[in-house]
């Protein structure tokens, strides 16, 4: 917790520096550095927090490796946003990485997973690494033309998430009131649908925290002959 504001101004200076490790556990912070915004030997781990770093060469630097449990973390540098000479595991949190040359760098592998299906996501400028880039067992992310990544990423798909924005993505319903969002997938497209229950009770008050694209919308209601029937749809249709 608590807020922590660090800055070394000159070319070698790093805004934060060790030779042990970096933990981030929640909080706020903000790190410049005329070097790194982050500098630790030991490796950086990111739990929770808002974490904003800017480096004039890179961002987050470790000879060993960067892990993200969670939190906001917007990094850049003027080489990498962020760079380990290990590996970069992602398991959550919502990350904004932008560099130079890249916006993740790993010498070994690079793992992108989530943990927040409503809200974590990753942009990054660009991916580079020795080893592999991949989406954790078991996860799914989509960018904003509904295409699927998960497993083992190959060249051509490592070079078409470059600068895009990915969403977590699980496959089932979610509910909000009246409104049912079904997500499922066919083959590496993202197929999302929405279904309306004209027959709900409560007060009928929809809330959907953010705009969802979908394919196609199922209104369920039943309607009498001869009784004019008023009906409010909670979208804007594009024909």
């Amino acid at each position: 917790g608590g807020v922590v504001e660090a800055s070394g101004t000159n070319s070698y200076g790093n805004g934060i520096s060790t030779l042990s490790n970096v933990t981030a556990n929640g909080g706020s912070i903000t790190a410049t550095g005329g070097n790194c915004g982050i500098s630790a030997d030991g490796g950086i781990t990111i739990n929770d927090g808002v974490v904003e770093v800017t480096g004039t060469s890179n961002g987050i630097k470790t000879p060993s490796n960067v892990t993200v449990n969670g939190g906001s973390i917007t990094v850049s540098g003027g080489s990498n946003g962020i760079k380990a000479l290990s590996n970069v595991t992602v398991n959550g949190g919502s990350i904004t990485a932008t560099g130079g040359y890249h916006g993740i760098r790993a010498e070994n592998d690079i793992v992108l997973g989530w943990s927040d299906a409503e809200n974590d996501h990753i942009t990054a400028s660009s991916f580079l690494t020795d080893g592999s880039v991949s989406i954790a067992k078991g996860k799914l992310f989509e960018d904003k033309d509904g295409n699927l990544y998960s497993g083992l990423l190959n060249n051509e798909q490592i070079a078409a998430i470059a600068g895009k924005k990915l969403k977590s993505f699980e496959i089932g319903e979610t509910h909000y009131a009246a409104v049912t969002i079904d997500r499922t997938a066919e083959g590496a497209k993202a197929i999302t649908k929405a279904i309306i229950n004209g027959e709900f009770g409560d007060d009928g008050k929809v809330k959907i925290p953010e705009e969802i694209k979908v394919k196609e919308v199922t209104f369920n209601r039943k309607f009498l002959k001869d009784t004019y029937s008023t009906i409010v749809l909670p979208f804007s249709v594009n024909t």
